[in-house]
């Protein structure tokens, strides 16, 4: 198993250039509209629409990578096999999380059964910064765990930045992983 993750071409360019993660944010936001955008020449039509295009395919792709850091954080940390639990018979307040949730929001997750009842594990990232969270459905379903920050029904992990050499971002999942098994291991997982 690697330790470390190394981001697709689309989530790479965004980690590692500002130009580009501005123009993507900007992009990314635009909802398909009738018409066309009067700030450019007819002549850039294809242009832009490619432009919008690769916005849209770095969404995607942000889902993806947050959905593959689950399964290699959270899903090899696992002592046992998982349980997953429909989040409908859990608390339909807890989502497992889409599209909208990884790009905007800046996380993935999923229910698992533990020995206190479902909770979700999540996955989040925000700027270069990646982070494991344990959500409890019940406030008093709560438990401690060393450098994690507990905040209601949200217990989160210490942060773990990206590293960047010349043009390739890339994930340390050593520590991440660490933190993963000591949760999985206070929840009987």
């Amino acid at each position: 198993m690697h330790q470390t993750y190394q981001f697709e071409a689309l989530p790479n360019r965004y980690l590692t250039d500002s130009r580009i993660k501005s123009a993507v944010d900007e992009l990314a936001s635009r909802k398909m509209i009738s018409g066309f955008n009067p700030q450019f020449e007819y002549s850039e039509f294809p242009d832009y629409v490619q432009a919008w295009l690769s916005a849209q395919q770095t969404v995607a792709d942000w889902a993806n990578m947050l959905h593959e850091l689950w399964d290699q954080i959270w899903g090899a940390s696992f002592q046992s096999g998982i349980l997953y639990v429909d989040r409908m018979s859990s608390n339909a307040d807890l989502s497992d999380g889409g599209i909208f949730e990884a790009w905007t929001e800046g996380w993935h997750g999923r229910h698992v059964q533990t020995k206190i009842g479902p909770i979700q594990l999540v996955v989040y990232s925000e700027n270069n910064d990646f982070w494991l969270q344990v959500e409890f459905e019940e406030e008093g379903e709560k438990f401690s765990l060393t450098n994690w920050k507990l905040d209601d029904y949200e217990l989160d992990s210490p942060k773990v930045s990206t590293k960047r050499h010349e043009n390739q971002a890339s994930l340390n999942l050593t520590d991440l992983r660490d933190y993963a098994r000591e949760a999985l291991g206070k929840l009987g997982c």
